[in-house]
């Protein structure tokens, strides 16, 4: 599971907002990484200096080559409820090509 962290050091003026959208990150997620800001408001200063921990592993974040992944059940046209994630499975040793054949065609 992908649930590390790493931190982050506020600076003056960065609100709870700003820092998810920043980070590329949903304000659901962020809350859920500080528990302690859960009622804080989104757009209320900081204090300068506060440390606020962030997951490791988020969208724009390269996953090394043969890391252990969970896929949870969704298909590709559900949508994903807010703050949650998709694990992907290693990448096959096979092709682009190999992966097409296996997958059933749109018309069947």
């Amino acid at each position: 599971m992908l649930q590390q962290s790493e931190p982050y050091v506020t600076a003056e003026g960065d609100t709870l907002s700003s820092v998810a959208s920043e980070q590329q990150l949903s304000l659901t997620l962020l809350r859920q990484f500080n528990p302690e800001l859960s009622s804080w408001p989104s757009e209320e200063p900081l204090p300068t200096g506060s440390t606020l921990l962030l997951p490791i592993y988020r969208s724009t974040t390269p996953i090394p080559a043969g890391m252990q992944l969970l896929v949870p059940g969704y298909l590709p046209s559900t949508p994903l409820p807010a703050g949650e994630w998709i694990y992907l499975p290693a990448r096959r040793s096979g092709g682009v090509a190999d992966d097409l054949a296996d997958l059933p065609s749109a018309g069947a």
